[in-house]
């Protein structure tokens, strides 16, 4: 294995650990998204019964308003007052002599105080009854109001989970594509090696041709003209000494 190769294998080595280290990433972002998309689903669904449970209480209180508005336009008084002012005609009717007429006269305005007396004490009841809804209708706007809050805070991060998700998913195609161009560029380095050597070695082929259909030619020459020095010749009797020029 040569060096190319190994650095090839470490560069991808590298990249498979990141690659793999960004899908662990993925798949527990995933899971957490699944896990709180159920809650939001349950949550929607809680939010959806509690509306409906203060639909009912509102609905309920209203009918129960109508049915005290009415008793206390009955009674037109205070419970204990009417009561009291009942209890007064009752002992004068029953221990006070009078006539017939006055005795029914009386009687029936014992029986409109009583009758008074008993639509303030229904009335004070369904009162009672306004003020436990009103308490129940309470409590679940309370718990309707932690929901939307939980829910609008599983919402962000149900978003954040995307936007990570989405990020890894591109840096893994991201690292992808610079493994491939990086593989392009060394494959290349070689090939482009490979093309300058052969044409240096073609250069140097020409040039050795060129010199041999030199020397041939100068042999050519040297068979017509047998007085003729090649220019080898005459460097080489240059160099040697043995032919030097004369002076002016």
């Amino acid at each position: 294995m040569n060096n190319f190769q190994k650095e090839n294998n470490i560069i991808k080595e590298q990249k498979d650990i990141e690659i793999h280290n960004l899908n662990m990433k993925i798949k527990t972002l995933n899971l957490k998204m699944i896990n709180s998309k159920t809650e939001i689903h349950n949550l929607q669904n809680q939010i959806i019964e509690n509306k409906k449970k203060i639909k009912e209480n509102s609905i309920k209180i209203n009918n129960l308003k109508i049915k005290r508005n009415q008793l206390n336009k009955i009674s037109h008084g205070n419970k204990i007052i009417l009561y009291n002012i009942y209890n007064k005609l009752l002992n004068i009717l029953i221990k006070r002599e009078m006539s017939l007429q006055s005795e029914i006269n009386l009687y029936l305005k014992v029986k409109s105080y009583y009758d008074r007396y008993e639509a303030s004490v229904e009335a004070e009841e369904y009162h009672n009854k306004i003020k436990n809804e009103f308490e129940k209708s309470k409590d679940i706007f309370t718990i309707l109001n932690s929901q939307i809050e939980k829910l609008n805070s599983l919402k962000e991060k149900v978003d954040l989970y995307n936007n990570s998700i989405t990020k890894s998913k591109d840096k893994i195609n991201q690292l992808e594509k610079n493994h491939d161009l990086l593989q392009k560029e060394k494959s290349y380095l070689p090939k482009q090696k490979n093309e300058q050597k052969r044409y240096n070695n073609s250069k140097i082929m020409s040039i050795k041709k060129l010199n041999k259909d030199n020397d041939q030619d100068e042999k050519k020459n040297s068979k017509h003209t047998s007085m003729r020095l090649s220019l080898k010749d005459l460097s080489f009797l240059i160099k040697s000494g043995t032919f030097k020029k004369k002076n002016n």
